[in-house]
């Protein structure tokens, strides 16, 4: 019990940093319309329109909430931004 105590009330900083940057990692999968207008180096309001026309990934609804994978968005830049569907109304 006591080793159980002492390895719970040791903290490694190196394991420290390993949690915060899993954190971090988690917090960007999905990313908000401002990072992907940073990502765009764009406004919000054009990425709005750019979903809207269908002209990239559409977003995902998490309640209240819109954002957009993060891998989706990255491939979808990678490939040199092609349309993603045929102009119809995003979500919004």
């Amino acid at each position: 019990m006591q080793l159980t105590e002492t390895f719970l009330n040791h903290k490694d900083e190196k394991g420290l940093a390993m949690i915060a940057d899993k954190e971090k990692e988690v917090q960007t999968i999905m990313l908000t319309v401002h990072d992907v207008a940073r990502m765009l180096n764009c406004s919000a309001r054009t990425v709005y329109r750019l979903t809207d026309t269908g002209r990239m990934p559409k977003p995902v609804k998490l309640g209240a909430l819109i954002r957009w994978p993060r891998e989706t968005v990255t491939h979808w830049i990678a490939a040199d931004c092609p349309a993603c569907r045929d102009g119809r109304k995003g979500v919004r």
